[in-house]
């Protein structure tokens, strides 16, 4: 019967075959849907709704690598969380566009309810999924202080996320991050400014919904200002209301004004601020379970009526002290809407059942999130069933289409920020049969082709150029040999890539690679260290004489890196954040813009 429902969705999609230009929508049409919803759903139903399970967006059983909770994106399981446990919606955790589109096409042709699709695309479609287009990530929109920028990355990013299925936009990061330390925001904050972080923040979420998408900012009440990341533990962050009144909930002020369709809850600990504690452990109790930060602060005070989603209940700083019932009932407790990544989403569905069975939750609290979940819905259009078929044939229109791709270039172009140049060798004159040695330094195993396009676009310049790959854990012999080579050339350019990444829970070099750039600095080459990555590296390096920051590894960066190093393009980033004794915000070295600069 459900292979059946499938099949005739899908004949209807096709046979409409039209990607809907998507605008929220006002709630006075069709609003018994909400209504007539809810009257028709069972208990399970209703449960199931406040639940996002995890996916890859690649045909199913094709993804390999398990996903945290174990599953293997198969159809059986995507089938399960359906029919089973009636989910309200999937996040995605990477993919490819069209097999998403596919994807997303069938299971969305299976629901009863028509579901959420989500996905943590901060800087842009081709973050996640392969063939999208991808941004400098959110500091490098920081460092061109420009709104319009932000808002046609939200614009562009919606457009994108629409036209393969997705609905609901995990971005913008809304942290302000004034920790260098901190390994898991870092870049991926606007900066350490909160009036800033709310300015471009806005004009973010914006250009999201204005596009027919849910802007999900995160992560409540401000992760910034943290040294753990809590995908291994819980962060606990000791400053008190007055602090988190002047700089943290700024930008989570301005996002109500703007009308966020949602805000995700850190896990993290404040214990001057929310109370309660674990009384098992007596260790403060995370934002994402307490009553009095999302129901008390956030609802009551800061007034905030959209969708509250937690952060994965996967991540560290939930499992190393809850199970997945436990916190899957204290989330809903707590006032949240949506249950994201349980690490075992039939127990802590289960789980909250029998809460609701025993009176130990009032169905009223599952209805509240229920009618809150399908009006979110509603507002978006995935009420009317011609708009939740995506066209496939479509997205070759819509992905990287000019505009979106000029809007990209024009981002990674005013990202660009030159923090330090002390022999003022930005930008290098280009000199026919200048040798140029590429050192790319990275903390795990790449291959030149990371800089593909950097060693792409100097191929369109007469010089000769060669590539050295080094890792932190290269054997000497490869440093040495790339310090031989550097005698050689004319410039050396350090393409440092050091992502923030999850499980990480450190952003330093290790000590091979800052003796290496100690040495490197000792030669007669120019050299000029390029950060794509942590921009904060540098306090690591004091010796660098020319430093670049680019704040991602995109193509379009690449290509905005040799433009700007070579005087193609002028330079005009100012740094959105400080490190104290190298730079301050606000710092950067404008070059001037080239006769034919266009």
């Amino acid at each position: 019967m459900i292979r059946m429902h499938f099949f005739i969705k899908v004949a209807t999609g096709i046979l409409m075959m039209l990607l809907v230009p998507m605008q929220i929508l006002a709630s006075e049409d069709n609003c018994s849907w909400v209504e007539e919803t809810m009257a028709q759903m069972t208990l399970e139903e209703k449960v199931g709704q406040m639940f996002i399970a995890p996916a890859r967006g690649y045909f199913p059983g094709s993804s390999g690598r398990a996903l945290r909770d174990g599953s293997r994106n198969t159809f059986e399981e995507f089938e399960h969380n359906l029919v089973n446990n009636h989910v309200g919606g999937f996040r995605l955790y990477g993919g490819e566009v069209v097999q998403t589109a596919v994807l997303i096409n069938r299971l969305q042709s299976m629901s009863k309810v028509p579901l959420f699709f989500s996905s943590d695309v901060e800087a842009g479609l081709g973050r996640e999924f392969q063939g999208g287009t991808q941004f400098p990530t959110l500091m490098g929109i920081g460092a061109s202080r420009s709104e319009e920028i932000s808002y046609q990355m939200g614009r562009a990013t919606a457009i994108e996320g629409r036209a393969i299925g997705l609905n609901m936009i995990q971005s913008p990061v809304l942290d302000v991050n004034n920790k260098p330390q901190n390994p898991i925001i870092n870049y991926r904050a606007f900066g350490e400014d909160p009036v800033d972080v709310s300015r471009l923040g806005a004009a973010f979420i914006r250009g999201i919904q204005d596009h027919g998408a849910i802007s999900t900012v995160k992560h409540f009440p401000g992760h910034g200002d943290t040294d753990i990341d809590s995908h291994i533990e819980l962060p606990v962050v000791p400053h008190d209301r007055a602090r988190l009144d002047s700089i943290e909930l700024v930008p989570f002020h301005a996002a109500i004004k703007e009308k966020a369709g949602a805000i995700m809850v850190a896990h993290m600990g404040m214990p001057k601020v929310n109370p309660e504690i674990n009384e098992k452990t007596g260790t403060p109790m995370p934002a994402t379970l307490s009553p009095s930060m999302l129901e008390g602060l956030l609802r009551n005070e800061m007034g905030y009526d959209g969708l509250l989603i937690t952060d994965a209940l996967w991540m560290g700083g939930i499992v190393e002290q809850y199970s997945p019932g436990e916190a899957a009932i204290m989330a809903v407790k707590a006032g949240n809407d949506l249950l994201l990544s349980s690490e075992n989403l039939d127990e802590a569905i289960q789980s909250v059942l029998e809460a609701v069975r025993s009176g130990d939750i009032p169905e009223e609290r599952i209805d509240k999130s229920v009618v809150r979940i399908l009006n979110a819905k509603k507002n978006i259009g995935l009420h009317i069933p011609e708009n939740i078929i995506i066209n496939a044939d479509a997205l070759f229109e819509t992905i990287g289409s000019p505009e979106i791709t000029n809007a990209a270039r024009d981002a990674a172009a005013r990202a660009i920020t030159l923090v330090r140049d002390e022999q003022s060798v930005v930008p290098l004159k280009l000199m026919e049969g200048m040798d140029v040695l590429n050192v790319v330094l990275s903390d795990q195993a790449v291959s030149e082709n990371v800089i593909g396009s950097v060693l792409s676009e100097m191929d369109n310049h007469n010089m000769n150029h060669q590539t050295v790959v080094l890792t932190q854990e290269s054997d000497i012999r490869k440093y040495q040999d790339a310090l031989e080579k550097a005698q050689t050339s004319n410039a050396v350019i350090c393409h440092t890539i050091f992502r923030i990444r999850a499980h990480q829970g450190h952003v330093e070099l290790a000590q091979p690679v800052t003796a290496f750039l100690e040495e490197l600095q000792k030669g007669d080459a120019s050299v000029i260290i390029v950060s794509y990555g942590n921009p904060y590296l540098i306090g690591q390096i004091p010796e660098a004489s020319s430093y670049l920051a680019t704040f991602g590894t995109a193509r379009v960066v690449q290509k905005a890196v040799v433009d700007a190093i070579f005087g193609i393009a002028p330079i005009t980033g100012k740094m959105p954040i400080s490190l104290p004794g190298y730079f301050n915000r606000g710092d950067g070295i404008t070059t001037a813009k080239p006769e034919n600069y266009d």
